[in-house]
């Protein structure tokens, strides 16, 4: 974990993260977001030194029932002081040059614009990946919160403004996972959630998806997206996507057998 930064430039930006047994990671993130005057830490309840660590960085941390990424980051916006909103996971962190370029744009003044998107550049097994469809991959993360709010299909948030935006060139730099057992673990809870959205799927339906989709999904993202660019890192990022999909469809099907074999 870093220490805690004497760095006194401070911008009227509010930052925002949502947490969960995130010690390994919020001490960094929290630290990247020392350039701003506010900072809001929700959490979900953690049992390990999370919110211990945040105590370090801000004194603005509230505990929340976890209802989904895009209610608690919602729920975030209510909290800010300001209405530049810099919303971070806790797996991120802003970098150097990213930090430096928001400091600028904002000497310039911002207020014409509602947010701004921001390349985020993923940290996995040792190496930087540059292709899979990771990068760069944009997102909106920067924004007046007066014109914009989260939105999207849990557990992928994403933020939607009614006004102009504008590409930063620095980066968000995204650390998800140390090992393959996270990505799994990742991967298994975030397939829950995902076909728990699809109510609708029948089980003729989901059949075929089960077989068609994970093979789509790899050739889109080793081929089309570049992933044998990134060696054996690429291969195995596109075959645990690849996976993703085939248990999205698959836990989609033990549902709707679920609830036929109870009678729902």
């Amino acid at each position: 974990m870093a220490k805690k930064s004497h760095n006194t430039r401070k911008l009227p930006i509010s930052g925002c993260v949502i947490t969960y047994n995130e010690e390994r990671n919020v001490g960094d993130c929290l630290e990247s977001l020392s350039f701003c005057e506010d900072v809001v830490v929700v959490d979900s309840f953690s049992t390990d030194r999370t919110i211990e660590i945040s105590r370090q960085y801000t004194s603005r941390i509230y505990e929340r029932k976890y209802e989904g990424n895009i209610s608690q980051k919602n729920f975030t916006l209510g909290k800010v002081k300001y209405d530049w909103v810099l919303s971070l996971d806790a797996d991120e962190r802003v970098s150097p040059a990213l930090r430096d370029e928001i400091a600028e744009e904002f000497a310039r003044g911002f207020d014409d614009l509602s947010g701004y998107v921001i390349k985020r550049h993923v940290f996995y097994l040792g190496k930087w990946i540059n292709h899979c469809g990771w990068y760069p991959d944009y997102k909106l993360r920067l924004f007046n919160r007066k014109k914009g709010h989260f939105s999207g299909l849990e557990p992928h948030d994403t933020v939607i403004t009614n006004g102009k935006v504008r590409k930063l060139k620095g980066e968000i730099h995204h650390f998800p996972c140390a090992n393959l057992s996270e990505h799994l673990k990742t991967v298994d809870k975030y397939s829950t959630i995902t076909a728990a959205s699809l109510p609708n799927c029948s089980i003729p339906a989901a059949v075929p998806l089960l077989v068609v989709a994970p093979i789509v999904k790899f050739l889109e993202m080793y081929i089309i997206k570049g992933g044998l660019f990134d060696g054996v890192h690429g291969l195995i990022i596109c075959a645990i996507s690849a996976f993703s999909r085939f248990l999205r469809y698959a836990k989609a099907i033990e549902m709707r057998l679920s609830k036929e074999g109870t009678g729902q």
